[in-house]
């Protein structure tokens, strides 16, 4: 399973408003429709599906479903197969708090300050605890672009009606966290998705991209040959002791650029 598949099937969702009681017991099928029904009862086709599963220990129909939507989002990807649901998300046995899943994610090394698209991102009230979570569908310089249920159109609502995409600037104060799915990842990148990930990562993350990055330049400029002119220069360098020749196509760091340059200056080999 790919992140896209789920943010595919999460932007399908945009528009689904929660049902009144009393719509849901006139007309029980109005749980299927986006509009048909709404109320502010917390009654939703995601948390019936759910229900008929031991994916929670009670119902959760009536409930806020912030985390029931997301839950609802990999169980429909992999066709209700909980296993597998279960092992892309790190679902435990919990109920739809948004704290388990967080510990979750946490205990399995998938916890994450900076986001990438497909991370289930999770928000905190005010006394700064965990309330409210969404997916991540898009991440750009200075916003993380989500989809919540169990929200509103406002920037923030932790308890709304509906499905909606939201955006946030990636320093805003509620932003708890994020929790990223076991997805698969495509063998090869673009250029555009690198430069988005070396972008987006973490101190620690691009540290240990950087270390990646230069050993694949390394790995190219090494094979690369002298070029015509160069050549009796480079013999002549080497002639007076300024380099010994070796990986002549490399960058030099400036270490090496000081030390070549007295060489130079001062004829010592």
């Amino acid at each position: 399973m790919k992140a896209k598949e789920i943010v595919d099937l999460a932007k399908k969702e945009v528009g689904y408003l929660e049902k009144s009681k009393m719509d849901y017991i006139h007309n029980p099928s109005c749980i299927w429709y986006k509009i048909d029904g709404h109320g502010t009862d917390n009654i939703t086709k995601y948390a019936y599906q759910i229900d008929r599963t031991n994916w929670y220990s009670g119902s959760k129909n009536f409930y806020p479903w912030c985390s029931v939507f997301i839950d609802w989002l990999f169980l429909t990807a992999f066709d209700w197969n909980l296993e597998k649901a279960a092992a892309i998300k790190f679902h435990g046995i919990y109920d739809a708090v948004v704290d388990y899943a967080i510990d979750n994610y946490k205990a399995n090394g998938a916890w994450y300050t900076e986001p990438e698209v497909g991370d289930q991102i999770f928000f905190c009230d005010s006394d700064g605890d965990p309330c409210h979570t969404g997916l991540v569908v898009d991440v750009d310089d200075t916003y993380v672009h989500t989809i919540e249920g169990n929200t509103s159109g406002d920037e923030f609502n932790a308890n709304g009606g509906g499905v909606f995409a939201k955006k946030y600037k990636k320093n805003y104060w509620r932003i708890y966290g994020y929790g990223r799915p076991q997805y698969e990842r495509d063998e090869e990148m673009s250029i555009e998705d690198l430069i988005k990930l070396v972008k987006n990562a973490s101190a620690e993350e691009k540290k240990a991209l950087g270390k990646v990055i230069d050993g694949c330049v390394y790995d190219y400029r090494v094979k690369m040959d002298v070029p015509n002119w160069a050549v009796e220069e480079l013999e002549e360098a080497k002639a007076h002791g300024i380099t010994d020749g070796t990986r002549p196509m490399t960058y030099s760091t400036r270490l090496e650029a000081a030390i070549m340059c007295k060489r130079a200056e001062y004829g010592k080999k």
